[in-house]
């Protein structure tokens, strides 16, 4: 998965995208969410989840190290939810 180094901040007179780059802060935030990401569709995949058979599990959270990152797989389209037990730590849905 490609990690941006900016973010989206609008439109200029032109119609040109305007690209504010991320913070250090924000970059090591996006890596984090996207191993997580990786990991627990990885996680999925060995367990045999994804479209046409759904279910949970979860992994020690790769990004904070503390937590438990929690998923379910959707048996419709495969796709994933997902919460770290850390507060503000990661969570998506797809």
């Amino acid at each position: 998965m490609e990690i941006k180094e900016w973010k989206y901040g609008g439109r200029d007179a032109n119609g040109d995208v305007i690209k504010i780059p991320f913070t250090e802060e924000e970059k090591r935030q996006n890596e984090g969410m996207s191993l997580a990401m990786k990991l627990a569709h990885d996680n999925a995949k060995e367990n045999g989840l994804g479209r046409d058979k759904g279910g949970t599990g979860s992994i020690p959270c790769p990004n904070c190290k503390t937590g438990i990152l929690s998923y379910s797989v959707s048996e419709f389209n495969g796709h994933m939810w997902a919460v770290c037990s850390t507060k503000n730590c990661c969570a998506w849905m797809e």
